[in-house]
């Protein structure tokens, strides 16, 4: 359907992530495939694939998102070794920081979170 809209997850494992969307507008560019062979003398070659009709424009603001604390690589890595850190006594591990509780994070949401994503002028 050209009249919708897309979205897009900067980051799709996240279900806290804030999408933003896309407006299709029409578009006369073209899909070029570049190629350079490897280490020969030939020139680069261009070869269009395709016409592109409709094009998605972004207007939101990118780093418009809501991150939780920890890194979610660093929380997926731990699942998937599976394997607790070694602690000591004190409820630290060897690197110095906090137990985390096998990686299971606290997550609240901020004070105040705006309902656009879009800048808006209200002066």
């Amino acid at each position: 359907d050209p009249g919708s809209r897309l979205e897009l997850r900067f980051r799709p494992e996240d279900p806290d992530c804030h999408p933003t969307f896309g407006e299709p507008r029409a578009s006369t560019g073209l899909l070029l495939r570049l190629s350079r062979p490897k280490g020969g003398s030939a020139p680069p070659r261009a070869e269009v694939v395709a016409r592109v009709r409709t094009a998605y424009h972004f207007d939101g603001m990118a780093d418009f998102q809501h991150v939780v604390p920890v890194h979610a690589a660093q929380v997926r890595k731990r699942k998937r070794l599976d394997c607790p850190s070694v602690k000591d006594d004190l409820g630290t591990d060897k690197a110095g920081g906090l137990d985390m509780d096998d990686g299971d994070v606290m997550m609240l949401v901020p004070p105040l979170f705006a309902i656009k994503d879009n800048p808006t002028n209200i002066a």
